[in-house]
């Protein structure tokens, strides 16, 4: 996905294809499996609910962590792609 769809996404407010998350964890997981199980969605990590950007620390196996987790905690497992974005100087 690129910065300019992330950009739009963030305008809008979180819905049954949109959710808004400060970090990654279990509620991470279940919103992936809700996405899955409808039309799919995208989950925003480093955003708060009011979709305000808090940005998220990410060092090199943070994003194959995330897959693997998720790839882990699901049965069949969910393969999901991951991206990383800067946005006004903080990390998605």
């Amino acid at each position: 996905m690129k910065k300019f769809d992330i950009t739009k996404l963030l305008l809008q407010s979180e819905s049954e294809t949109l959710e808004f998350k400060s970090s990654f964890g279990k509620e991470s997981i279940v919103s992936i499996v809700a996405f899955a199980n409808k039309k799919g969605g995208n989950l925003l990590i480093g955003v708060k609910n009011n979709g305000e950007i808090s940005g998220v620390d990410i060092n090199s196996e943070t994003l194959q962590n995330y897959f693997n987790q998720i790839k882990n905690s699901t049965e069949p497992s969910i393969i999901v792609e991951i991206n990383q974005i800067e946005i006004k100087k903080k990390i998605l």
